[in-house]
């Protein structure tokens, strides 16, 4: 997730306005299917490992978990599409740590 961060914010004058072009054209889902489902597969994959290695809680199934994850990190990409000044690895770094530590105060 951070090299994917990394990448796309050292183009921001491009990324930025290609990113609304493209939503204002079609869905994600429509503009990258493919790339879109070979990441979530990817997660669940390294989601499935840490599971059986007892890092992260069996009790959600890896498909869903991997979906959180996802939508985590889009959810920082769009934060920063609309932001000129947000930092997209600390924005990204930022919900993922609440993702993966939950946002419950024990």
């Amino acid at each position: 997730m951070r090299t994917l961060a990394n990448g796309i914010a050292n183009q921001p004058a491009e990324m930025r306005p290609l990113t609304v072009e493209l939503l204002l054209r079609q869905s994600l889902f429509e503009v990258d299917r493919q790339g879109i489902s070979e990441l979530d597969a990817l997660l669940e994959r390294i989601i499935t490992v840490g599971q059986s290695r007892g890092e992260l809680r069996a009790d959600a199934l890896p498909r869903r978990l991997a979906l959180l994850v996802r939508g985590a990190y889009f959810l920082a990409f769009f934060e920063w599409v609309q932001a000129d000044a947000a930092d997209l690895p600390a924005l990204v770094e930022h919900y993922l740590t609440l993702v993966l530590t939950g946002i419950v105060q024990v």
